[in-house]
């Protein structure tokens, strides 16, 4: 088959040529899509095509070919009753180019499984770091080959990533430098008051309005970026609003009758003993629980949601509060360092999982350095190259995992390799490592098959909460975030509800779900299949999922 051999398309392949013909069916499985269609274009029918692939992997699979091109003929129903037809076409058992030793594709491998950008977010930075740092050992012949597309994809998350920390910046920015000048006014208008002078409502309005831009500012930061605004810059913002709500509270006083300053002190209590109320029920969450079971992803997953619905329901309710309403709220700074805490708990969850990524390829590096023999011939070359290819695709973290006694010695085993090599090709000019083609047979427009890699794409359904108070009143939307997990999809990706119940629709294009106004409180479960059309590298896949949706 010919196509570009990808890193883990090279695991497999060495584990064919091996002795492991299992890997090489698992190989034809993946293409098996890709020639299946391509077969179909003759058949016109997809039972038919099915089947000839199926004995194209028994023609090709079952007898353990090794390198070479190998003629494959069919006599097919061409869609036609009663009427054969003869497809001839050529399958290419390829050696993987090793000529960078996989050190290219490594880098372009990490470049790939970087978030798209509407799914990239602050956590991800250590992604981008990685990738970063990869690319930038290469040397630049290297660089050279490295897809511009994946380069560019990495620029674009370095600018995303930067511009997560400068909104973040900004923010802080606004509270530090308009505090004292918020202050300073507030101050003044009170002395005005208790002096009983009656301030101009055109200072009070900007003063309420600065406040307001600058709880603005905030408000509008993801959890990951307030996890790196400083605490006391956060003490200082529900220290503007207590200041402020002084000024509004006795100004009321001299512009309000009684009767309406006690409706509205009432109301403002009620309100904020409500969200007072949601945020003591972030500190009852048992956060030592989320900690332990952070290597039990399903556990992990429920608590982490838990905790991180509760802030959301503090935080929603807290945002919609009057600069009167926010004063009253006595435990506020609490709420501000839960948002810190889920927006730290996704960083140190990010970093966990490279961790255990790096933890996972150096092992399987270690094993494929195991299966050199103590003593090699040329022959052993795919042995060995798959050890180089295994230690050269680790990031850099993975390889520090990697005893340096190993790596000298394979650096060594490598020098002794090419030697040996060298030598034969020397005593032995016919043989050059090259395969000889079988002679073509007549085949079909197109010649050999071209073949895509399988699509990476990893898609995990979550469990997510809707208020069936909100639910009453209209119909409830869920951002795609909140629903699923769709990480390293190659290709445009929709959404499509494949069973499911009456009240649930999804957006195709951005997979938002839309819950029907009235939906009765229970547990709703809903398959949404998840497709990455693909592109020039990558092959098309579908993904279903399991997504639970609780109305409460």
């Amino acid at each position: 088959m010919n196509n570009e051999v990808t890193p883990d398309d090279g695991k497999l392949y060495e584990r064919f040529l091996a002795g492991d013909t299992t890997s090489y069916d698992e190989l034809m499985i993946r293409y098996g899509d890709r020639l299946t269609f391509y077969l179909y274009g003759y058949l016109h029918d997809w039972q038919d095509a099915e089947d000839q692939m199926a004995i194209t992997r028994k023609l090709v699979v079952e007898p353990g070919l090794g390198i070479g091109t190998y003629p494959v003929e069919l006599k097919a129903a061409n869609g036609i009753p009663g009427k054969e037809n003869t497809i001839q076409f050529l399958v290419t058992v390829e050696k993987p180019d090793y000529s960078d030793d996989g050190i290219i594709s490594s880098v372009e491998k990490m470049m790939n499984s970087l978030p798209d950008e509407m799914d990239l977010l602050l956590s991800d930075e250590v992604y981008v770091d990685q990738a970063r740092a990869a690319y930038d050992a290469l040397t630049d012949e290297q660089k050279a080959g490295v897809s511009s597309e994946l380069t560019e994809k990495l620029k674009k998350s370095e600018t995303l990533i930067q511009g997560f920390k400068d909104g973040a910046a900004a923010a802080q920015a606004l509270i530090t430098q308009t505090a004292p000048a918020l202050g300073a006014a507030a101050r003044s208008i009170n002395l005005k008051i208790e002096g009983g002078t009656k301030p101009d409502i055109a200072y009070i309005e900007a003063l309420k309005n600065d406040l307001n831009d600058v709880n603005a500012a905030y408000d509008e930061l993801s959890d990951e970026q307030k996890a790196i605004v400083p605490e006391e810059v956060t003490k200082e913002l529900v220290s503007m609003n207590g200041q402020v709500a002084e000024v509004l509270n006795l100004y009321d006083g001299m512009t309000k009758t009684d009767s309406i300053l006690e409706q509205e002190a009432s109301n403002n209590k009620k309100t904020a003993d409500a969200v007072i109320s949601l945020i003591q029920d972030i500190n009852n969450t048992d956060l030592g629980k989320i900690d332990t079971a952070e290597e039990n992803e399903e556990v992990f997953q429920a608590q982490y949601q838990e905790f991180a619905g509760k802030v959301k329901a503090a935080k929603d309710a807290y945002t919609e509060l009057s600069v009167q309403q926010r004063s009253l709220v006595t435990n506020a700074s609490e709420l501000l360092a839960a948002e810190k805490k889920l927006g730290e708990m996704i960083t140190k969850r990010r970093l966990a999982e490279v961790s255990q990524q790096d933890q996972k390829e150096a092992q399987e590096c270690l094993e494929a350095i195991s299966q050199i023999p103590a003593s090699i011939t040329p022959d052993d070359e795919a042995v060995v190259r798959a050890a180089i290819y295994a230690y050269n695709s680790l990031s850099l973290e993975g390889k520090k995992k990697i005893p340096e006694a190993t790596v000298i010695n394979l650096s060594a085993v490598k020098a002794k390799l090419e030697e040996l090599i060298a030598q034969k090709q020397s005593t032995d000019p016919g043989n050059s490592g090259t395969v000889t083609p079988a002679p073509k047979p007549a085949t079909p427009s197109g010649g050999n098959v071209a073949v895509k890699a399988a699509n990476p794409m990893v898609v995990k359904g979550k469990n997510v909460k809707v208020s069936f108070k909100k639910l009453k009143k209209k119909k409830q939307m869920i951002d795609v975030k909140k629903l699923l997990s769709v990480k390293k999809a190659e290709g445009k990706v929709t959404y499509q509800i494949k069973t499911g119940v009456k009240g649930f629709t999804i957006n195709k294009k951005n997979g938002k779900l839309t819950i029907k106004k009235g939906m009765k409180k229970k547990t709703y479960k809903l398959k949404i299949e998840v497709t990455a059309a693909g592109n020039e590298k990558f092959a098309g896949t579908t993904k279903t999922v399991t997504v639970k949706v609780k109305v409460k």
